[in-house]
């Protein structure tokens, strides 16, 4: 977030945030993008009350990211979907 202009605030609507930038970010589109505002962070590494801590410009943001991705992919049966990795086979 270094690289962000001034009073820039990330909070897009639920919406947006599965339909443009996840999208994005797992199709690896608009990369320089992506990663300046949705930084990578490895949550195996943390102890689960850690993580809201990773993301201190943001406090209150972290937990509903998860929120709205759980939500999602239980309202769209996520389950009976398969899953493909990045190059295409399903997993």
């Amino acid at each position: 977030m270094e690289n962000m202009a001034a009073g820039y605030r990330f909070y897009p609507t639920e919406e947006e945030l599965i339909s443009f930038y996840l999208h994005n970010k797992l199709e690896g589109e608009k990369e320089d993008i992506m990663n300046r505002v949705i930084p990578l962070i490895d949550i195996y590494s943390y102890n689960p009350s850690q993580l809201p801590r990773k993301n201190l410009s943001f406090p209150h943001f972290f937990p509903f990211i998860f929120e709205v991705i759980l939500f999602h992919l239980l309202v769209h049966g996520f389950l009976t979907l398969e899953i493909y990795r990045h190059v295409g086979r399903a997993i």
